[in-house]
């Protein structure tokens, strides 16, 4: 009877250990899952300028139409955003550090083989040879109708439109799902925005790390602005 004894509570601490390291696993797993890239619109936001670059024209089976965007920095989220309208839709289109490098070291390469023309034109391969990373999208039709937000992935390459090349930055489609209902389930377009090497270069201008860095910092320290006392 002792010996059966012994052998209910050796089973019985295996099983606490078996459980306990299971669950320890679970744990240790989640944590060493990086949270997903997210920006609130209701976080500070720092104007830096606007840019031009071209897209698709939806309706035609060729050419580009000229867009206008904001470049807008979000200090909190570490974020750069690009905020343009396209057909009926107002995109942010957000980039974290990773896809600043991204966008950074695939137009350096792009200015690289266009110096060395050495451009061949496929449109069938090139759009995303070099490289991809995660985005954030926010867009929305009109100010009262539906906000949606998601991930989506961010591709970089280059196209040729009437013969002529342009860098381009692939924003694939992102899907929001709605925890309650999903019948409230929404998908974005698929954007490909395409640069002039002067266009890419001056938004690559603005995810400048120095640039950046000085923005993070509170203006009334950036500027030495006096905030104990007002002086008459």
């Amino acid at each position: 009877m002792k010996h059966f004894s012994n052998l209910f509570s050796l089973l019985f601490i295996l099983l606490i250990f078996i459980i306990t390291f299971t669950s320890c696993k679970t744990v240790f797993r989640g944590a060493d899952k990086p949270p997903k890239f997210t920006v609130s619109l209701n976080s500070r936001q720092v104007p830096l300028g606007s840019i031009e670059m071209q897209r698709d024209k939806r309706f035609t089976t060729s050419g580009l139409v000229k867009e206008v965007a904001d470049i807008i920095y979000f200090p909190e989220e570490d974020a750069v955003c690009v905020k343009y309208r396209s057909d009926f839709f107002n995109y942010h289109l957000f980039f974290d550090v990773t896809g600043r490098d991204l966008f950074l070291k695939s137009l350096e390469r792009y200015m690289a083989a266009y110096e060395n023309r050495d451009l061949p034109n496929n449109n069938k391969k090139t759009g995303n040879q070099y490289g991809s990373a995660e985005g954030y999208l926010i867009w929305q039709e009109f100010k009262l109708t539906k906000r949606y937000t998601g991930n989506m992935n961010m591709e970089t390459g280059y196209l040729f439109k009437k013969s002529l090349p342009y860098f381009v930055l692939i924003q694939n489609t992102a899907v929001f799902e709605d925890p309650m209902n999903k019948e409230r389930n929404g998908a974005s377009q698929l954007v490909t925005l395409h640069f002039t090497r002067a266009q890419a270069q001056e938004l690559a201008a603005f995810f400048d790390r120095e640039l950046l860095r000085t923005h993070s910092v509170p203006r009334v320290i950036r500027e030495g602005l006096t905030v104990d006392f007002d002086e008459y």
